[in-house]
């Protein structure tokens, strides 16, 4: 839940590399906000309107990472690194549930990155799982292909084999050779 990637889709879909009120909104001001960004050497980050050249915004079916050019993820970094770092992530014990919380001092901030984090990764987790189900079903669907490659093969070695040694090529009742033979014993007999 705190991936760079998940963070980018995030940011892309609420927009927040244009939100002025992002960037400043969770770091926190004060002494004890600014000791805490030096003892853990944030990056320095620019502020909105220093950032000219912006992200393009781009919709939410084109939420991939390789679709943005080196530059758009470059200035989209301190964005990333202000979400994850505001970010919770604490497990429900005995669950697969998590709280997400989302430290900002702005409410809605926080309220739309939470419910679009967890909105995201559960579209990420989907699509994931129907990638993986579609690639088994294409894995099956060659294999079924082969198979029924190989049984026409067989198959047309049979007709074959049975066409080279004159035997009878049908399923049909009086194919079978020797039962042929007998029964044309028998009739000569009672003739």
């Amino acid at each position: 839940l705190k991936t760079e990637k998940l963070a980018r889709q995030v940011i892309l879909r609420l927009d927040l590399q244009d939100n002025p009120k992002f960037l400043g909104a969770s770091r926190g001001t004060g002494v004890i906000a600014g000791l805490r960004r030096l003892a853990t050497r944030e990056k320095t980050q620019p502020t909105p309107q220093a950032d000219a050249g912006g992200v393009p915004v781009v919709s939410d079916s084109e939420l991939s990472a390789e679709q943005l050019t080196p530059e758009q993820e470059q200035k989209l970094e301190p964005y990333e690194d202000t979400l994850r770092d505001g970010l919770t992530i604490d497990p429900v014990e005995h669950t697969n549930l998590v709280v997400i919380r989302f430290q900002s001092t702005d409410p809605e901030i926080a309220a739309n990155v939470v419910k679009t984090l967890a909105n995201v990764f559960r579209d990420n987790d989907i699509r994931e799982e129907t990638t993986g189900s579609q690639k088994a079903e294409d894995v099956l669907a060659n294999q079924i292909i082969d198979l029924q490659e190989r049984v026409t093969a067989n198959e047309q070695k049979r007709i074959n084999y049975k066409e080279r040694n004159d035997l009878p090529l049908g399923p049909t009742q009086g194919q079978n050779l020797t039962a042929a033979q007998l029964n044309a014993y028998l009739a000569q007999m009672q003739a």
